[in-house]
């Protein structure tokens, strides 16, 4: 009879038992574990013991699986995430027309056409599109699609007649795209706990033990609180709420309410991000900045005497220099404000950031979807210092990795391979694969200002910094101590 490998071993028992809950004090054995010597270690009481000695209740041999303790993703949107699953994908669209064939094919029978992932950045021309597609295809449904950077909608003429818009255009950005959405009929909280379970299903499947969701909402707050308090939360939740009169629920199990999401302008793609100098393939526009100093440096103030962290969207140099002014201002104490994204720095920026402690958390996926265009739209001086990674990581700061998702896919390992490879203008800037995955577990987890001696870790059939990263497989997802199930 021919004998099972270790790994072959593993897996079977794995999909034997996929949600089996280890009980007690537990010995893990045989680990390879990220960035420790140990090849052993302990769990009690849902807490990390790196000493494997001492008596134990139970011992799981990992057969040398790969273990990365608090593998995050430090920027998700949970809730779009599980709305972007039920609706029409048109990330691969490379026309009008594909988009509206797309459509054709996955859109269900509902009042309203939905659809996300649209990039005109990608189509011949790369000009933003009119409602004519749309409005000849759907003339008597309205249609609502989402760009792939969630900063823009592509309306066609029904949904602007229902939402009062001019026919005259078909897409809306920023402050207009979000009014648009406002006014959509609003998901019930049945419809919402669907989209969040479904969500928080797809990322715990990546490895993730944890998400920070940014901009989180009072309903859908309301969803995540009772899902706690029910011990229905598959991983760990970190949420930036979008208003600070959001009622916050008691700290529970898995969720936990840590800060103040705010936007400062818009993105690249859709020309929303704030820069200081015209966009060089745009020079009648520079972006635009969402708040004014005056209310942002109150938000900080009042976030401040409500015990909550900041996290300031800000990609444009403008933005940047923005956030910068209100955080020295505001005195924070160290790490305590992050700012989300930091495409495009002004001069003095890293500086600054260092002596004010700023968290740098950024997301390495968007330069996958980002490069084609990223030299037209800044020009030759500011593209050789966009997407900072390494200069951010090289000054000190924490650094805190993401996928922005559903705007990115929240794959760990595209991640990875964002964070190691990409354009050569970029290639002073690239990391390596150890400090990648340092950000999306360590330096995640400080972010939030996370307990290190949790016991949440994932573990991988190989090291997902080998040559074929793709091929690394989620073979275990523990979170306080305990397996979720893993499809």
């Amino acid at each position: 009879m021919r004998r099972l490998g270790p790994l072959t071993a593993l897996l079977l028992a794995l999909l034997l038992c996929p949600a089996a809950s280890q009980a007690g004090v537990v010995r893990y054995v045989n680990a390879v574990v990220f960035d420790r010597p140990e090849r052993a270690f302990v769990v009690r009481d849902g807490r990390l013991v790196w000493s494997a000695t001492g008596a134990v209740d139970s011992e799981v041999d990992l057969a040398g699986g790969f273990v990365v303790p608090w593998l995050q993703d430090a920027h998700v949107h949970v809730l779009g995430l599980g709305e972007a699953m039920d609706t029409a994908d048109l990330r691969g669209a490379d026309s009008p027309e594909a988009v509206v064939a797309t459509l054709k094919h996955q859109t269900p029978e509902t009042e309203w056409v939905r659809g996300f992932g649209w990039d005109h950045t990608r189509w011949p021309g790369r000009a933003l599109p009119t409602h004519a597609p749309l409005t000849a295809a759907f003339p008597d449904r309205p249609v609502l699609l989402s760009r792939i950077d969630g900063h823009a909608v592509w309306l066609n003429a029904e949904a602007m007649r229902r939402l009062g818009l001019s026919a005259s255009t078909g897409v809306l950005v920023d402050a207009a795209a979000e009014a648009a959405r406002a006014r959509l009929p609003a998901p019930d909280p049945a419809l919402r706990r669907r989209w969040v379970l479904q969500a928080l299903r797809h990322l715990r499947a990546q490895g993730l033990t944890a998400v920070h969701d940014l901009a989180v909402d009072a309903a859908t707050l309301s969803v995540y609180g009772a899902l706690d308090a029910a011990g229905a939360l598959p991983i760990r939740v970190h949420v930036y709420v979008d208003d600070l009169g959001t009622p916050r629920p008691p700290p529970g199990r898995r969720l936990s309410v840590v800060g103040l999401k705010l936007t400062l302008d818009g993105a690249l793609g859709s020309r929303g991000a704030a820069l200081v100098a015209p966009y060089s393939d745009a020079p009648a526009t520079r972006g635009t900045l969402r708040l004014d100093s005056t209310t942002l440096a109150s938000r900080l103030r009042q976030a401040q005497d409500a015990g909550l962290r900041v996290a300031l969207h800000a990609i444009g140099d403008a933005a940047v220099g923005q956030a910068l002014d209100a955080i020295e201002a505001a005195s924070f104490a160290p790490e305590r404000v992050r700012l989300e994204h930091l495409q495009v720095l002004p001069p003095g920026a890293v500086a600054r950031l260092v002596r004010l402690r700023v968290v740098a958390s950024v997301q390495p996926s968007h330069l996958l979807s980002d490069a084609p265009w990223v030299p037209a739209r800044l020009g030759p001086e500011r593209t050789k210092n966009a997407y900072p990674w390494r200069t951010l990581l090289d000054a000190g700061l924490t650094l805190a990795l993401g996928t922005d998702a559903p705007v990115e896919p929240p794959d760990v390992l595209r991640t990875l391979l964002a964070s190691t490879t990409g354009p050569e203008w970029h290639a002073h800037e690239r990391l390596s694969a150890t400090e990648a995955l340092r950000a999306m577990s360590g330096g995640a987890l400080r972010a939030v200002g996370g307990d290190v001696a949790l016991a949440d870790f994932t573990v991988f059939d190989r090291d997902p910094r080998s040559a074929s990263p793709v091929t690394a497989r989620v073979l275990r997802v523990v979170v306080g101590g305990h397996d979720v199930q893993v499809p």
